[in-house]
């Protein structure tokens, strides 16, 4: 999936392979959303280099070790790591090929960044989604209209994407292959829940308590809906200001939605 919307950085990692097969060592970090395809191009990667190569760990506070027989190192979640300095000896030996990868667009040491090439994922675009969610859904002939509507439905985001067309390959193999709007607008409306703009049910539960709450911690927002903190932060949070719909401050969250003017 990563290749409908990541050509750019395709491109450029492509001529890197080049020079790693030939023995060049590098570190190289991936930055984006989660959802984004970040670990699955780590993982082609690995595969193209060769998997008996490869170590691969998801990283903790207190992560220290690493295995120093094997040259390509992927380390997941590396914005966990409280005290990263362990690794900058063996990014400088030349021994080793890292491979880092997080969702956070900040936080870690600026010592570590720059002991890095830096790939920042791009934001998928609409034909991007059009495109995974036909691939996902390409045995069911679905019109392009009804492609379409399926997209606007996965928050620009190829995880959510695929986890809506595994909802609805069940469902169209035990109901109904919708062949107009009004069929698939039912399933996706009254079955899944999803409406027009991504929004789901516990977007919906941050909304009405921060509406009702008027300005919230996070610590209060969890502890109100319901919700995990990650799930928060992760799923929830950067479509809501993706849509203009929130805005975190210093005070805490607050609601930023925009009312018509007559």
């Amino acid at each position: 999936m990563i290749l409908y919307g990541q050509r750019r950085i395709i491109t450029e990692i492509n001529m890197l392979l080049t020079d790693i097969i030939a023995g060049r060592k590098y570190s190289i970090l991936f930055r984006a959303p989660s959802g984004y395809g970040k670990t699955a191009l780590a993982t082609n990667i690995a595969y193209l280099i060769g998997i008996e190569k490869v170590a691969y760990y998801i990283a903790s506070k207190d992560f220290i070790e690493i295995n120093r027989a094997k040259p390509l190192q992927i380390i997941d979640e590396v914005h966990l790591i409280e005290e990263p300095e362990f690794l900058y000896p063996f990014m400088d030996s030349g021994e080793y090929n890292f491979i880092l990868i997080s969702n956070l667009s900040g936080g870690m040491k600026e010592a570590f960044r720059n002991r890095c090439i830096e790939f920042i994922f791009d934001p998928y675009e609409e034909e991007d989604m059009i495109a995974i969610v036909n691939n996902f859904l390409q045995k069911y002939h679905l019109t392009r209209d009804l492609v379409e509507r399926i997209a606007l439905r996965t928050r620009n985001n190829p995880r959510v994407a695929k986890i809506i067309c595994e909802r609805l390959q069940y469902i169209f193999n035990n109901h109904l292959i919708p062949k107009t709007i009004d069929e698939l607008e039912l399933i996706l409306n009254n079955i899944l829940y999803i409406r027009e703009d991504g929004l789901n049910r516990q977007d919906d539960l941050y909304l009405d308590f921060l509406r009702r709450s008027g300005i919230c911690s996070l610590e209060t927002l969890s502890r109100g809906t319901g919700l995990d903190k990650e799930t928060i932060q992760r799923e929830i949070e950067p479509y809501l200001l993706y849509l203009g719909k929130i805005k975190i401050t210093s005070r805490g969250r607050i609601i930023n939605e925009r009312r018509d003017v007559d």
